[in-house]
């Protein structure tokens, strides 16, 4: 097999079958049970206290074999060696995973180039320092939620030049907090190459030589920053020029017009949520480079004056209702749309009619809509629909409408009580889903798959 195809060319083929159709050519020989477990073990998703006690089990046998030099039939070397992404935010009970239980899934995970500890708050920097140490071509590092976690432990990372690519840690406030002003200067090395970076309010008295760290990000993801914070990490980028900002998500961020003034014309994906702004005049510099837009506050103005210039926009999620009606006219390639804010038919069938056969994703909050589903839409493939309840006969149109379906939420009436299972088997692609439903007897309850996980994707990542 190895003589006539390249294992890279079989490893690219065997990456579009389900895990289940790989497993099975586990069995066919030795040569193909060696390639097979690179691909199988490449990522390892935990999801449960079973997943993780049979990973941490294997690995541990493993590396006591390869220390004794007994390989067994199949295993010639330690399976931990394979694994490129280890990935625990998935687990239902982030209290398994402790610092005993994390050692023994990194033994030997020399290779390990991504990490995400989500939610593991007992994990502490002890081991962390450890894997850092060894894993010397780690870039990614997802570390939201583990709170014993800091910045101390990122000193350990010891590659030249620099590979960091991606550094979270929302919901860690004291990542950075305790550590002196010549800690952080040591960090800047080790962050020189990071691309993306996302945190919660970053609690530290240097910010200012935190900042200077961050000159070649491409995506900034802050959630109750200060305005000092963001300032000054924009103003690193103004003064150096250096172009690379192209994505900027700002969340329960109180900015005042300077430090929106320094938001650079380089960004192509703009998120302000939840923050108040009574006047975006700063967005019109930016407007006709945006290819995502998002702006979740409520306030009392007209966008037409800024749409007529988003001809590259492909995501809006408007602040307002006021003007973006007119969307259509200025904006012709918009495939995702999300509507925070509730609205009357006729404004929606307007957009729906416009957009209807290219949307990919679509989020609406509000009633009196039913009406305007009535389409086909042949490329929708997210679909969240808050508040309302619909009929079960239209519920079940559905599948027939959004053939590509990939996840939705909705309400669901259920005034005949049929099983609804049935109508969710109609969609071939369904992955994730989250239904709302209320039964004849006016008993109400939900159900759903990957839902919330879902929801939290960037929190997560």
């Amino acid at each position: 097999m190895g003589d006539r195809i390249p294992i890279e060319i079989i490893l690219h083929i065997l990456s579009y079958l389900p895990k289940k159709e790989i497993i099975k050519l586990l069995t066919i020989n030795h040569n193909w049970f060696n390639v097979v477990s690179k691909q199988i073990y490449n990522t390892i998703v935990l999801r449960d206290k079973k997943d993780l006690f049979n990973i941490r089990n294997l690995f541990t046998a493993t590396a006591k074999q390869s220390l004794q030099h007994n390989h067994g039939f199949y295993s010639s070397y330690n399976y931990g060696a394979l694994v490129r992404k280890l990935d625990l935010s998935r687990l239902d009970c982030c209290n398994l995973v402790t610092d005993p239980v994390l050692r023994d899934l990194t033994l030997d995970t020399q290779n390990l180039t991504s990490l995400n500890l989500y939610n593991c708050h007992q994990v502490t920097d002890t081991i962390f320092k450890m894997i850092l140490v060894k894993a010397i071509h780690i870039k990614h590092l997802f570390l939201a939620g583990a709170t014993q976690l800091t910045g101390n432990a990122l000193i350990s990372i010891r590659s030249k030049p620099p590979i960091l690519q991606t550094l979270n840690i929302y919901l860690i406030p004291d990542f950075f907090h305790n550590m002196s002003s010549r800690k952080l200067g040591a960090l800047k090395p080790v962050l020189g190459n990071l691309r993306t970076f996302k945190a919660g309010k970053l609690c530290t008295r240097h910010s200012e030589i935190l900042c200077t760290s961050f000159e070649g990000l491409e995506e900034l993801w802050l959630h109750g920053a200060t305005d000092h914070q963001v300032r000054s990490i924009l103003m690193q980028h103004h003064r150096n020029n250096t172009g690379c900002l192209k994505s900027l998500t700002l969340k329960y961020c109180k900015l005042d017009k300077v430090t929106f003034s320094y938001i650079p014309r380089s960004i192509r994906h703009l998120t302000y949520e939840h923050g108040p702004c009574s006047d975006y005049g700063w967005l019109h510099k930016h407007i006709q480079n945006l290819v995502t837009l998002r702006l979740t506050y409520s306030a009392d103005f007209s966008l037409d004056e800024h749409l007529h210039q988003a001809r590259a926009l492909r995501v809006f999620a408007p602040p307002c209702i006021s003007g973006i009606c007119g969307l259509p006219h200025w904006s012709s390639s918009i495939n995702r749309l999300i509507l925070t804010i509730p609205m009357v038919s006729e404004d929606f069938d307007i957009l729906m009619d416009a957009y209807c056969n290219q949307l990919v994703e679509l989020q609406v909050v509000g009633s009196g809509l039913q009406k305007s589903f009535g389409r086909f839409m042949p490329c929708l493939k997210i679909f969240v629909w808050k508040v309302e309840y619909i009929p079960l006969t239209r519920f079940q149109t559905l599948p027939r409408l959004i053939p590509l379906l990939r996840v939705l939420a909705i309400g669901v009436n259920d005034e005949r009580d049929d099983n609804i299972v049935n109508t969710l088997e109609g969609w071939k692609y369904l992955e994730v889903y989250h239904l709302k439903v209320k039964e004849p007897s006016g008993l109400e309850y939900d159900f759903g798959h990957d839902f919330q996980y879902w929801e939290k994707h960037d929190d997560v990542w």
